[in-house]
């Protein structure tokens, strides 16, 4: 039996930088490492008496999360990467710009949008956008001083749906453009 060959368009390999990355529409500046977009899915086996076997699989739960690092030390790239709901307050006497860093009532959520390339070959776009309507930093933050290394925080954010978004939707969306 002959086997008919895979059609491959290389074009469709995608490789590039993350070009934008806006919380709350604020540009993070740069960012180190690339952008990780990922979902997990956890199953449940449904079984019956009639077969041996797993008769079905269920989601039971499904995450999405968002990984990078922030290369730009800003006061408030420091308040994403520690979850803090208060911007940085900037005073004119004295000049100084100050993050407070105080106890949090609740879980400080976040839009997120970044943008990277997307496969040319069947269109003319040259971006893909992600946008996730709510966000959560659920990482541990760790900071490091030296005078060798640059310092930049780590953040991973948590998806979690939006109700009031369209169905299919809930998460937020992946546009090429």
């Amino acid at each position: 039996m002959a086997t008919t060959p895979m059609t491959i368009t290389t074009a469709n390999i995608i490789i590039g930088p993350c070009t934008s990355f806006t919380v709350d529409g604020n540009p993070v500046g740069a960012t180190s490492g690339g952008v990780t977009f990922e979902k997990k899915q956890t199953y449940t086996d449904l079984s019956i008496d009639q077969i041996t076997g797993i008769a079905k699989k269920a989601i039971k739960e499904e995450t999405y999360t968002v990984t990078t690092t922030l290369a730009e030390a800003t006061l408030q790239n420091l308040q994403y990467a520690l979850s803090l709901s208060a911007a940085p307050v900037v005073s004119t006497s004295p000049a100084t710009t100050t993050l407070n860093l105080g106890l949090e009532s609740g879980a400080v959520e976040h839009k997120l949008v970044f943008v990277g390339p997307c496969p040319p070959s069947s269109s003319n776009y040259k971006t893909r956008t992600f946008t996730l309507n709510r966000a959560i930093n659920v990482s541990a933050v760790k900071m490091e001083i030296a005078k060798d290394k640059e310092q930049m925080y780590q953040v991973s954010f948590e998806c979690l749906p939006d109700l009031t978004q369209p169905a299919g939707s809930e998460y937020g969306t992946i546009v090429d453009q």
